[in-house]
């Protein structure tokens, strides 16, 4: 988000400065549908994963669609933060957000996109990390260790 006095994002200067810290949660529940299985290669599968639950605190989620081995195209949406006072994104409707990103060494993604396209869009990129466990186990078994 954007420093300047000018962005369209309010924060409450006092909080600010009392350095109040904001944490927003994503909990999401998906469901991933595969297409092209039967093709032996890899590189002609794609998928198409429907997510649903907290986006960034808020009521939402997304699509996402997986093509090419390590290609993605994404469109999230959210209700906005309205807390007066607190967090205010000022957005009448929805956050709506549309990105392109691409897996390299195995564990990064890059992106670039679109931000809030609905009402005053803006230009996104970054890096992310991506981790998966194609086996749960070690997740449950990381969880009893720490009892």
């Amino acid at each position: 988000f954007s420093p300047s006095d000018k962005s369209p994002i309010d924060f409450d200067r006092q909080k600010k400065k009392d350095g109040k810290l904001f944490i927003f949660p994503d909990v999401l529940v998906g469901k991933r549908f595969y297409f092209f299985e039967d093709d032996k290669s890899p590189w002609n599968d794609v998928s198409l994963t429907v997510r649903l639950g907290l986006l960034e605190g808020q009521v939402g989620g997304g699509i996402d669609i997986d093509f090419l081995k390590n290609l993605r195209l994404t469109l999230e949406a959210r209700t906005p933060h309205k807390d007066k006072g607190e967090f205010n994104e000022n957005i009448n409707r929805y956050m709506a957000r549309a990105f392109f990103s691409a897996r390299f060494l195995h564990y990064f993604r890059g992106y670039i996109g679109i931000d809030n396209f609905i009402e005053n869009a803006a230009i996104s990129f970054g890096i992310t990390t991506d981790w998966y466990d194609e086996d749960v186990r070690s997740v449950v078994a990381l969880v009893a260790t720490a009892r």
